[in-house]
Formats: C-alpha cells, structure tokens, sequence
C-alpha cells in the first residue's frame, strides 16, 4: 500500500510530495570484508536509526574502521503516479 504521509492530494495541478529517507552505503572497503557485512550493516543503520531519532535527519555514516563510507538524509520529493 501507498504511504502518502501527510501529502495533499492531487487536485488540478497541484503535484503531491512526500518525505523521503535517501540512503547510501559504500560497501567496498575493509570493515566490509571480514565476511560479517550484515554485522557491520547492522551497526551503521542502528547508529542512523539513533540519529534520526534525535531529530539529525541528515549525515554522513562511519564504518567500524572509523572511514566515512556513505550518508544518509530525509529529503522531499514530488511523489510518483504509479508505485
């Protein structure tokens, strides 16, 4: 089902937006070798999941290594027609 989350409906010309929550991990470095990547994924999402929950609703994301290795940030964009 369609999340719209507080988006006006589409009336006339009027183009609905939505709240995004964009994501990028780059997973081509050390700590991501080790063969645990779901434990060091795990990490990275928990430490934006705690992020987020102060109100930082954007940032860059570090590895176990201490390497920044991608960002994340809430963003709003015009919603699609068709999902």
């Amino acid at each position: 089902s369609a999340c719209f989350c507080g988006a006006k409906s589409p009336e006339g010309s009027e183009k609905m937006k939505e709240r995004i929550l964009k994501i990028k991990i780059n997973l081509d470095n050390a700590a991501f070798d080790s063969g645990h990547e779901n434990v060091e994924l795990r990490d990275i999402l928990q430490d934006m999941a705690d992020r987020l929950f102060i109100g930082q609703d954007n940032g860059f994301v570090k590895d176990s290594n201490g390497n920044y290795c991608g960002w994340y940030k809430i963003v709003n964009e015009e919603a699609e027609n068709e999902r």
